[in-house]
């Protein structure tokens, strides 16, 4: 028997990438879908997008907000309107392999199972790069990814447990992740490379203007304050017990990715904030309080240090420069001076991009003609050992760095 799976797409301004996604979905080796389009008032032509596909395939249900709702309400409304057996969630700028949902839903069947997890892929948009990070275990797999897109979820599981998104525009699948994980009976993670995660550098989650960081913020600590609050409901058990530990960590490591990337925030708010959501858990507020004082006294050391190598590179006359050593230094070395960077050295993260410039080994070096090396180590050891090869490999190299001054010609 073939299992109705209701296929839910949140859909907002993504003409760029939605076909891809519609494709993927369409061309299913499993055909028995009902796909749910919901458009939250895009003001590009994804609605339109979505007019054409319906006229080629009667699979499509259509659904245009009257306002924006958000990536959690637009995600419920879905749900609420699902009739499958299974419920699947796809954002509108990813993908799937076109066996997904056949090879999902046969292991579903197989093992009853609440949900079935499987790997995503992340995609980098400017380089198409794919990288996979492969955990160990069942919880590590689970907790690598929090979106709902990697896993296919039984639709009366999830009503009743009353299981749904926080009604918010971002960090929305954080709470669905923990009470499945807690309540799910039934489940299994597949060792198969099926969602292709596109990191745009324009989506939601990449903007970094004030307002667009002022409400992740809010959300943020709605997200971790609603399952604060279900964890304390739930009895202790050794499942319970190891959320409570792994939200712990999540807590921490999530407030202060987002102080260090939203750059802006205002950062006494964000403590004033901080200090709020943790109200009586002093000692909570201490360590992120701890851990946010040093990353600032580092970030300040960064800045003195880049200060040194960008004085001796202002005086190079936009020469080309190859920046050796892809540590935080030389990012910001990157991102100061990138109109002139023609290379990235690391014999440690060769082969890897970013942005778009793929990062080399040595070797790969053919030409230093009128280009010079910023070497970006910041221990002095460091420094010798890697100016040493570089003289080995072009003795006439000209080299910058934070100890010693560049010899012009």
């Amino acid at each position: 028997m073939f299992q109705l799976i209701s296929v839910i797409i949140p859909i907002y301004n993504n003409q760029k990438y939605l076909k891809k996604c519609l494709d993927s979905i369409l061309n299913q080796t499993y055909k028995n879908l009902e796909i749910i389009c919901i458009d939250d008032c895009s003001s590009d032509s994804s609605y339109e997008i979505l007019q054409d596909y319906k006229k080629r395939d009667s699979r499509l249900k259509i659904i245009k907000n009257n306002e924006n709702f958000g990536a959690g309400k637009t995600k419920n409304l879905g749900l609420e309107l699902a009739k499958g057996e299974y419920v699947f969630f796809i954002d509108s700028d990813d993908y799937i392999e076109l066996n997904t949902l056949g090879i999902l839903v046969n292991r579903a069947l197989e093992i009853d199972a609440d949900f079935i997890g499987y790997n995503l892929v992340r995609l980098n948009e400017s380089t198409l790069e794919e990288s996979f990070s492969k955990a160990e275990n069942f919880n590590d797999k689970y907790f690598q990814s929090m979106s709902a897109c990697t896993k296919l979820y039984k639709r009366l599981f999830l009503l009743k447990n009353k299981i749904k998104f926080d009604p918010i525009r971002s960090a929305e699948d954080m709470i669905m992740a923990f009470k499945v994980f807690a309540l799910a009976q039934r489940y299994d993670w597949l060792d198969f490379d099926g969602y292709f995660y596109l990191q745009r550098n324009g989506s939601l989650t990449k903007k970094k203007t004030k307002e667009k960081d002022d409400l992740i913020l809010k959300d943020i600590f709605i997200a971790l304050n609603n399952i604060k609050s279900f964890l304390k409901k739930i009895s202790a058990n050794t499942k319970t017990n190891f959320l409570r530990k792994k939200f712990n960590e999540i807590e921490q490591d999530y407030i202060f990715y987002h102080y260090n990337t939203r750059h802006d925030l205002n950062k006494n708010d964000f403590i004033i904030n901080c200090k709020l959501y943790f109200d009586k858990d002093i000692n909570s507020f201490n360590k992120i309080n701890d851990r946010i004082i040093m990353h600032n006294k580092k970030e300040k050391e960064l800045n003195e240090l880049s200060t040194k190598l960008s004085n001796q590179i202002d005086h190079l006359n936009n020469k080309k420069i190859i920046i050796y050593g892809f540590n935080d230094l030389g990012k910001i070395i990157f991102q100061n001076y990138k109109n002139i960077v023609i290379s990235i050295i690391d014999q440690n993260k060769f082969g890897s991009y970013y942005k778009d410039i793929m990062i080399q080994s040595i070797d790969e070096i053919k030409s230093i003609k009128d280009v010079i090396f910023v070497i970006t180590a910041i221990n002095e050891n460091f420094i010798d050992e890697i100016q040493n090869n570089i003289n080995l490999k072009f003795p006439q190299a000209q080299i910058i760095n934070i100890i010693k001054n560049i010899k012009y010609d």
